[in-house]
């Protein structure tokens, strides 16, 4: 039936009839062009599209300022749990060893003994003859010191750097504790080729430990640009 009105298969008469017109079908020829080149119309969904691309880059910031904020919480959070804890447990361990050690008794385990001594000066007895509230209120004011710094550094530190800032303010407080009690730090892990020690101390060499292998990692961790290399940071 195409055949017959002329139509040929697959033309709607209505086509097929406006062809016959020259006037008509340079006006179909340029509609033709212009929906296949992409007129205003299609530009402007580009440029819509171009503006929503725009509006959609506040999401993403936005969703970044959440992440970072959330991790800001976070990371305080653990900071302060862990903390919190090293040095409860620090200062419950201090008067058993005291208790248990008393009198000069010794608990031998190898390469760690038990032994308690005690320490009036700071790390290695280094000022032990001078007056004990000068010692107390320079540890004090250092153990503050720390841990205003892991507060503040905490939201931009790994979660490596996190605990090791953790462990180092648990360190310096359980010995600033310890020490206000009666002027003195109660040491109890005893190896005879090392200066006696108490488990603050171990928090101290921990979170330092810590802290460099974080270091390294950002040191060394690989990164990618947005040239798409592979660099090392």
């Amino acid at each position: 039936m195409s055949d017959a009105c002329g139509c040929g298969p697959g033309k709607p008469r209505s086509e097929a009839k406006n062809e016959r017109d020259p006037e008509k079908l340079r006006q179909i020829t340029k509609l033709r062009a212009t929906a296949t080149d992409g007129p205003c119309p299609t530009s402007g969904r580009a440029v819509g599209t171009a503006r929503d691309g725009k509006r959609g880059a506040s999401p993403r910031v936005g969703n970044t300022s959440t992440s970072v904020s959330a991790w800001a919480r976070w990371s305080r959070l653990m900071l302060t749990a862990v903390a919190v804890a090293g040095t409860v447990v620090a200062l419950l361990v201090e008067p058993i060893a005291r208790r248990e050690l008393s009198g000069g008794r010794t608990i031998e385990l190898g390469l760690i003994n038990f032994k308690l001594t005690y320490n009036r000066g700071v790390a290695f007895s280094i000022g032990d003859g001078l007056p004990t509230w000068t010692i107390t209120a320079a540890t004090a004011a250092i153990a503050v010191g720390v841990c205003i710094y892991a507060w503040r550094a905490a939201p931009s530190s790994s979660r490596t750097a996190v605990v090791g800032l953790a462990a180092i303010a648990a360190g310096a407080a359980t010995n600033v504790l310890d020490r206000a009690a009666d002027g003195k730090v109660t040491d109890y892990f005893h190896t005879g080729w090392w200066p006696t020690f108490n488990l603050a101390d171990t928090y101290l060499t921990f979170g330092f430990v810590l802290l460099a292998a974080a270091m390294l990692c950002d040191i060394f961790r690989p990164r990618q640009e947005s040239t798409g290399r592979m660099t090392c940071k």
